[in-house]
């Protein structure tokens, strides 16, 4: 008799919480931990280390690229420069968070700037000191076309040209003077508030919960703001991130990215994580936020806590997304190579290392229920083989369910010990784990690193009847 052929998996496409019977066999219907950024293989999320723990930290922002700045709940502020954390000053106002902005203008040397609606410091290098010229209130503080900008309720605020302490310049001839400060007032029918402020990508975007605005023009001679949507917001100013070429941003509808040019945002390319988004905890939606590595896109959300617990994180090469539960992310910087994320529970993480801080990473990994071609035909698995890299010290076990949700699992042979050499493991399992039934899962489980290149399983397909 000849042998029947096995059915292979050699690629895994990340998460999708659409129907589990509808989304395609590369793709977990649920699960955490696990990353693409080995596709098509799978193999397990960055882990972190830890480089401070003071307090929930309440921005992050970067000097020159080369100090991380921290502010944290007690109101000190911490820099981070490669090597050593250290204090910068105490006493800050920290009633709202921080947003930063890199600034050289008619400074000496670039500054950062820095507010939360109480004040504007500046800092380059030294001390913390206040910055005169700003309006009362200014929060959500942007570099862009040589101005600062911010904004003051529902007023746009930009600074004189390269000249951070004008606020109030106007011109005082009838010829025009685009060196002076420019203001405009963005109203909406439904009396909302602006949320956020974003540069990038030669554009100023303004953001309320449920619009958006675009600055055009050159100069203040010739500014104007032009709504965007009427449906589409963010919900915070830790919301935003720019990626290779598009803006994106959470609002409490979805995922979206902003191209420019006119184009109304877009969110076709998160609809595999829209489950997330639509059974979010609401009530703490204002701790969400998003940032980016340079490679991909990071969008930390409340599900069940009252502050972030899981993080979304998309590859826009792949166009894949992968479940990271192992921070409270609130806020992101990057510096260099290198990626932080400010976490409520008071730390300050870099990502990259091989543990969660000295921690064997956990991980999990679950298949959509598997049927015959026909879902009225009933199937029954013989056996299953992995080809995987697993390191010393790692762990893996794999189990089965007949059911096309729940908890029903039953182990598949025993748990797989790392070698740290590529095995090519076969999962030998009674008839009885798992009797003939309409459906199959798979679930993959275990610490530690580890690659997945190959997933086979041999299986036998009744006939209808």
């Amino acid at each position: 008799m000849a042998a029947r052929s096995p059915i292979i998996q050699r690629k895994f496409a990340g998460i999708d919480r659409r129907d589990a019977f509808s989304i395609p066999d590369i793709c977990a219907s649920d699960g955490y931990n696990f990353s693409t950024s080995e596709y098509p293989a799978l193999t397990i999320k960055p882990g972190f280390a830890i480089l401070a723990t003071i307090s929930r930290v309440q921005g992050l922002g970067v000097w020159k690229e080369t100090e991380l700045l921290s502010i944290f709940a007690d109101g000190s502020m911490w820099k981070w420069n490669g090597s050593a954390f250290t204090s910068v000053t105490t006493g800050l106002n920290v009633g709202t968070d921080y947003s930063f902005c890199n600034f050289k203008g008619g400074f000496s040397d670039i500054t950062v700037l820095l507010t939360n609606g109480n004040g504007v410091s500046q800092y380059s290098g030294g001390s913390v000191t206040t910055l005169s010229g700003p309006p009362a209130g200014l929060k959500y503080i942007e570099q862009y076309a040589d101005r600062v900008w911010g904004i003051v309720n529902n007023r746009l605020h930009a600074s004189g040209f390269r000249n951070a302490s004008d606020w109030t310049s106007v011109s005082t001839t009838d010829e025009i003077d685009d060196s002076v400060s420019f203001y405009a007032e963005i109203e909406s029918n439904d009396g909302e508030s602006i949320t956020a402020l974003k540069s990038g990508l030669g554009r100023l975007v303004v953001f309320k919960p449920s619009a958006m605005y675009e600055l055009r023009g050159y100069a203040p001679s010739d500014y104007r703001v032009d709504p965007i949507s009427t449906d589409i917001g963010a919900i915070n100013n830790q919301c935003i991130a720019v990626l290779q070429s598009g803006m994106y941003f959470l609002d409490s509808k979805g995922i979206y990215l902003y191209r420019g040019d006119g184009v109304a945002p877009q969110k076709g390319f998160s609809k595999q994580v829209q489950w997330y988004i639509d059974h979010m905890n609401q009530s703490a939606k204002q701790t969400c936020a998003v940032g980016t590595d340079g490679k991909r896109l990071y969008v930390s959300i409340p599900m069940i806590a009252s502050y972030p617990d899981t993080l979304l994180v998309y590859d826009p090469e792949e166009k894949t997304w992968d479940v990271d539960k192992s921070h409270s992310a609130v806020h992101f910087a990057n510096m260099g190579a290198n990626t932080y994320i400010g976490d409520y529970n008071g730390s300050v993480r870099q990502l990259g290392a091989s543990t969660d801080s000295g921690t064997p990473i956990s991980w999990r990994w679950v298949s959509k229920p598997f049927t015959a071609p026909s879902m009225s035909q009933r199937v029954r698995w013989i056996q299953i083989w992995l080809t995987l890299d697993l390191p010393a010290g790692s762990t893996l076990s794999v189990y089965l369910s007949p059911s096309a949700s729940g908890n029903d699992w039953v182990q598949a042979g025993a748990t797989v010990i790392g070698t740290g050499t590529i095995q090519r493991r076969p999962i030998y399992f009674p008839s009885n784990v798992i009797p003939i039934s309409e459906q199959v899962r798979v679930k993959f489980e275990g610490t530690g690193p580890f690659t997945i290149y190959e997933f086979a399983r041999d299986e036998v397909t009744m006939p209808l009847r």
